[in-house]
């Protein structure tokens, strides 16, 4: 029997059911019937609506495995690997500087790090400006923090901030609200003359 393409559900059937007017309004009709009343795996439908179904459902699933692999082939270039970082600059100091703008990003931080390179850091990004609290648990490396408002000045500098590797560790929650937070080298704010009221450009 001869095939013929059908619009209406993007399928070939058989010429002889597909070529009339009537079958088709009536098969539009009932179609609509079971996208709106019923469900689409329901015993009910034609033998001809079944396989209309199941080739959307094949033609769907390669759609999203077609997305999927579009997306984890985009996450591993270099270009979005490259988006997670950023420079810094206070007057003409410059640092290179991750970014931490997710929760999970924001509880691991740099901990466990055992060393940090000169004039790089850890830039926090928060989604609303307030109080941020941070502490040092399992931090392995002094720290130098510098809370930033929202016009990206600074508000507030926690200078050599020990590590810290009990459960105890001291909470530092400054009165200012701040919607980013940098953390760097200890000692490194001073080599860069950081002071409150200066403006980073990012």
């Amino acid at each position: 029997m001869k095939k013929f393409f059908n619009p209406l559900c993007h399928c070939e059937e058989p010429k002889a059911t597909a070529c009339f007017p009537k079958y088709i309004l009536m098969k539009q009709a009932l179609w609509l019937f079971h996208q709106n009343f019923l469900k689409v795996n329901s015993p009910k439908q034609s033998f001809f609506e079944k396989d209309c179904f199941a080739l959307r459902a094949r033609n769907d699933t390669r759609r999203v495995l077609f997305l999927f692999l579009t997306i984890f082939l985009f996450a591993q270039s270099p270009a979005y690997a490259k988006s997670n970082k950023t420079k810094l600059c206070f007057s003409k100091q410059c640092l290179n500087v991750e970014l931490a703008q997710t929760p999970d990003a924001w509880i691991q931080g740099l901990q466990n790090r055992k060393s940090l390179k000169k004039k790089t850091g850890m830039l926090f990004i928060f989604e609303r400006s307030r109080r941020q609290g941070f502490w040092m648990k399992d931090t392995l490396i002094p720290l130098d923090m510098i809370w930033m408002n929202e016009e990206k000045r600074v508000v507030h500098i926690e200078r050599n901030v020990p590590p810290c590797k009990s459960d105890k560790c001291k909470n530092y929650m400054p009165i200012p609200a701040a919607l980013y937070v940098l953390e760097i080298n200890a000692g490194e704010a001073e080599k860069l003359n950081i002071k409150i009221g200066d403006a980073a450009e990012f």
